[in-house]
């Protein structure tokens, strides 16, 4: 790998190097004005500008928003200028198969939307009531019950509603519960600031997919249910590079507890998550909740089992189990 650094370094003209150096440049200040938004400002150095660790943080887990072309290019040039060989030569021959995943990337009109905007909700609800299609209820229901609670599409396949002493909890058997991924095998979200037609809406949105589930329909269901809205983003917004998907529901969700003011860790109780950065650094933004609309709260004693990590531990070590990773299927290759 380090031979391979070596000679792509010695292989560029005078003036593809000096692009690449401005070219980096450039990234660096985009990549510092990112974490600033995401309220990381005090992980970048003392005048705002990002590590060689941070940066191929930044680019392999953000950067795929542009093309591949542009996404290509990046590569390149950070792969010449940074200082760390080792960091340079992982990022040089795995970090487009970390971004894009090739072969199995999603095509452009399938990438979901990380929030939904209210007019553009309106509008797919709109159609929705309207339209007799077998899978338009169930898509309308499954989109208003994620808004609702945060749970992944899956999770509702085992999930139920029950009654505690502290009112009505839906009890959600967590998907990724595996390599301290989720905050233990179950969360409960209680529903105590639901109306009755909140809940009646769960309720529906439990019998569609259990039911579903049970018939051993729910990946036909789904899947069906992913065409038919994939669809509608096209008849109803044209070509736009991410359209509403059944997990923009999700995003949005943590976009609006974010805005509600709730810390970290009850925002990553009442997703799932092990860590307090995911739900802060991968799902929906702030800036796009809604004033008002989080009616959930999460029980205190799985927020505590929440861990809290420093923003700049949570990165590098991110990073460097892709790159423990990928070293790792390398080896394996070669054998």
């Amino acid at each position: 790998m380090l031979d391979e650094f070596v000679l792509a370094r010695k292989t560029k003209t005078e003036k593809t190097q000096s692009d690449y150096m401005k070219m980096v440049q450039r990234l660096r200040q985009q990549a510092s004005r990112w974490y600033i938004r995401q309220g990381l400002e005090h992980v970048l150095q003392s005048d705002n500008t990002v590590s060689d660790e941070q940066l191929v943080y930044w680019l392999v887990s953000y950067a795929p928003e542009v093309s591949k072309q542009t996404y290509t290019l990046y590569k390149s040039a950070i792969v010449f200028a940074i200082q760390n060989e080792e960091l340079a030569s992982f990022l040089m021959n795995y970090g487009s198969e970390l971004s894009y995943k090739s072969k199995d990337r999603a095509p452009q009109f399938a990438v979901k939307a990380k929030s939904i905007n209210a007019k553009d909700w309106q509008k797919l609800i709109a159609h929705l009531d309207k339209a007799n299609g077998q899978w338009d209820k169930i898509i309308k229901r499954w989109l208003q019950a994620g808004l609702l609670c945060g749970l992944r599409p899956v999770e509702w396949t085992q999930s139920e509603l029950l009654d505690t002493p502290n009112g009505l909890v839906l009890h959600v058997k967590n998907a990724k519960n595996t390599n301290g991924r989720s905050n233990g095998e179950y969360r409960d979200i209680v529903l105590s600031g639901m109306n009755d037609n909140d809940i009646a809406i769960i309720k529906e949105n439990l019998e569609n997919i259990q039911l579903a589930s049970k018939n051993g329909e729910y990946e036909n269901m789904l899947v069906c249910c992913q065409n038919r809205l994939r669809s509608l983003n096209k008849s109803l917004f044209g070509k736009r590079k991410r359209h509403i998907t059944l997990y923009s529901a999700r995003h949005q969700f943590s976009a609006d507890a974010k805005r509600s003011g709730m810390k970290r860790e009850e925002v990553s109780a009442l997703m799932g998550h092990g860590v307090d950065k995911t739900a802060i650094l991968h799902y929906g933004k702030k800036q796009y909740g809604r004033s008002g609309a989080i009616k959930v709260k999460p029980k205190q004693e799985q927020v505590a089992t929440v861990k809290r990590t420093s923003d700049r531990a949570f990165m590098e070590s991110r990073l460097a189990v892709l790159r423990a990773t990928k070293q790792m299927e390398h080896q394996i290759n070669k054998k």
